[in-house]
């Protein structure tokens, strides 16, 4: 019986939909001029503005960010204090409430054990909203304005750009333990001042800082905290033309943008010039992400629509560009995956199995899963038979995204199944050893 386990999980497999792309404008300040874009990963026509128009039915003002958990995209409209929320489990999105956060400023969204937690510039706080009860049931004071928030290990981590009441740039980074009753700051970091964007891998935090100097001299630079040992190391990158500065991790490596480029960073946290991407003409770059083996890029030259969205691939070559609404500023991702399910396969919205990256690879591999709550987890290999290779993982994670690493030196070059397991989950996904 053992045996016949991974051929069962094996027929079981993903059938992989399609990867639909949501992109953010942002519009202009005291305007009504945010606005939703969608396409997909053939890269056809784009869509937009989807679900809202700026004549009749307005988004609102200043689209802030989007977030993506489970089927719902999160969309942060920071000067109409809302957040709006759309079902994207079909084709085409379906309204799903807006949450009210009056005289709030929101910035960002996560997610977390079915509570929300949100960024607000005008209150320096936190809040806490449970999406079962839908109220407000804390607010996590902080040391200033919050901007980004990020989740990693249970803990909330939160970029502090401004001094409360105030536009004077600050310089922390908070912790926030989402595990224990009170939702307390558990720890504190000191990084370069004007703390915005944040990305993670292995214990690392990595964060974009921008501030002005005693000239009014843009200044830009990047802080790593390492949330083992608590070390901050930062580097500053000089002057610079953007005032956003998005990161990223992927492939093993951390991206940023720089000016009108997107450069990669070594491990002393400088640019690699030689290999930076900067076919972006006289168009400023408002924003950056990347999945799937391609970069997306928000381009503006007078911050007013139209602007452009351009689709590169990881060498920079352009393979796709967009008009859309002005100031292409957040983007996100969805695979609607259909299964084939069987009674050892339920479908559970607590766990994702993300691609695993690079694929096809030579001969490590990263894969990578999210939870919504603490979970026992089993990560397994199988070749193209369904024979069980590997056990990558056999126990308990606490909510978050979690990545591990494999290794198939010792194994020929063909494909391979990557499977996840929880209680009442199964997944598999294909992936191609190149050697």
């Amino acid at each position: 019986m053992k045996r016949l386990f991974p051929i069962i999980i094996f027929l079981s497999c993903i059938l992989q939909g399609e990867t639909k792309v949501f992109v953010l404008c942002e519009g202009n300040f005291n305007t009504s001029t945010a606005a939703l874009w969608q396409f997909d990963d053939s890269f056809a026509d784009i869509n937009g503005p989807v679900f809202w128009n700026t004549s009749d039915n307005p988004l609102g003002d200043t689209g802030q960010s989007l977030t993506i958990f489970g089927n719902y995209l999160y969309i942060v409209v920071n000067n109409s204090h809302t957040i709006e929320i759309l079902d994207i489990s079909n084709n085409d999105p379906v309204f799903h409430k807006t949450i009210l956060v009056p005289n709030a400023s929101p910035r960002d969204i996560c997610v977390y054990e079915n509570k929300a937690y949100i960024s607000c510039w005008l209150l320096s706080s936190i809040l806490e909203y449970d999406l079962n009860s839908e109220t407000f049931t804390d607010t996590i004071q902080t040391p200033g304005k919050p901007e980004d928030v990020l989740l990693y290990n249970g803990k909330l981590y939160s970029s502090i750009i401004e001094e409360s009441g105030s536009w004077d740039k600050d310089n922390k980074v908070v912790e926030i333990d989402l595990e224990s009753d009170s939702n307390e700051i558990t720890n504190t970091y000191e990084v370069l001042p004007g703390p915005n964007q944040m990305a993670i891998n292995n214990n690392e935090l990595f964060v974009t800082c921008t501030h002005f100097n005693e000239n009014w001299q843009a200044m830009t630079g990047t802080s790593k905290i390492d949330l083992s040992s608590g070390v901050v190391t930062s580097v500053s990158h000089g002057t610079t033309k953007n005032s956003g500065a998005d990161i990223c991790y992927y492939n093993n490596s951390i991206f940023r943008t720089l000016d009108s480029m997107i450069v990669e960073l070594d491990d002393g946290l400088e640019p690699l010039s030689e290999s930076a991407i900067s076919n972006f003409g006289s168009q400023n770059i408002y924003s950056m992400a990347m999945n799937d083996d391609h970069i997306f890029v928000g381009l503006t030259d007078d911050f007013q629509a139209p602007d452009d969205l351009m689709v590169l691939d990881m060498g920079g070559n352009i393979v796709k560009q967009y008009s859309v609404s002005a100031l292409p500023g957040s983007f996100g991702f969805f695979t609607n995956e259909s299964l084939i399910k069987e009674d050892l396969a339920k479908f559970s919205p607590h766990v994702f199995l993300h691609d695993n990256y690079p694929n096809p690879f030579n001969p490590k591999t990263n894969i990578s899963f999210s939870i919504q709550e603490k979970s026992f987890i089993e990560i397994k290999i199988f070749d193209i038979s369904g024979r069980e290779l590997e056990t990558l993982a056999s126990e308990d994670f606490l909510p978050g995204v979690h990545l591990i690493q494999w290794n198939g030196a010792k194994y020929a070059s063909g494909c391979y199944f990557y499977q996840i397991k929880s209680e009442n989950f199964s997944k598999c996904k294909k992936m191609v050893l190149l050697k």
